[in-house]
């Protein structure tokens, strides 16, 4: 949370984020916290994201900095997870409670919204193969789980049909041919640097 701003008896959450777009993450974070100060007993009137307003173009002279922004209420969907977030709440705190971590295999969750904080711990006594589809960069959602329904776990591995961007590609070609790229330009846009 960054800011609770008065508002009547009550209180406004505004959650400030550096982006344009109310992201489902940025959105379930909002609706946590509201969950949180409402279950406590504060009033919260009004819920929501501060985003940049893509938008916004600066006419010159003096200007309003607010204009740079813009607020995108979500109330109705804090409302909307709460039943959501209390099953969530006590998922996790039955799993805390326990006297030994829960057996999770190693996946793109350890990577996304966010990098889990116990990575390192979880896969210290892992035995990794060289190059594993986790080094790709970018690789996400589908296209991750897709490549481990086809039992794919190295770059190496990785089909030469396989839908990939033009970075991963690179990545799989240098892996798999066992050398790495160099862009053919490369030596054009270093000429004369000194």
């Amino acid at each position: 949370m960054d800011a609770l701003v008065r508002n009547g008896d009550g209180w406004d959450l505004v959650e400030v984020k550096g982006a344009t777009r109310a992201k489902e993450v940025f959105q379930l974070d909002v609706a946590i916290q509201y969950w949180i100060l409402t279950g406590a007993g504060i009033p919260v009137r009004d819920a929501g994201l501060l985003l940049i307003d893509r938008d916004y173009v600066y006419p010159g002279g003096a200007h309003d900095p607010q204009e740079f922004f813009r607020f995108e209420p979500l109330t109705r969907t804090c409302e909307q997870w709460r039943e959501w977030i209390e099953t969530q709440v006590v998922s996790f705190q039955e799993v805390a409670a326990r006297t030994t971590p829960p057996q999770i295999e190693i996946g793109q969750q350890c990577f996304s919204p966010y990098p889990c904080p116990f990575y390192n711990h979880c896969s210290a006594d892992r035995e990794w193969p060289e190059h594993p589809i986790e080094e790709l960069p970018y690789l996400a959602g589908e296209r991750y789980q897709g490549l481990l329904e086809q039992g794919v776990t190295t770059i190496d591995a990785i089909p030469d049909d396989y839908p990939l961007t033009g970075a991963q590609k690179r990545v799989r070609d240098a892996v798999a041919k066992g050398h790495p790229w160099t862009d053919p330009d490369l030596g054009e846009a270093v000429q004369g640097v000194d």
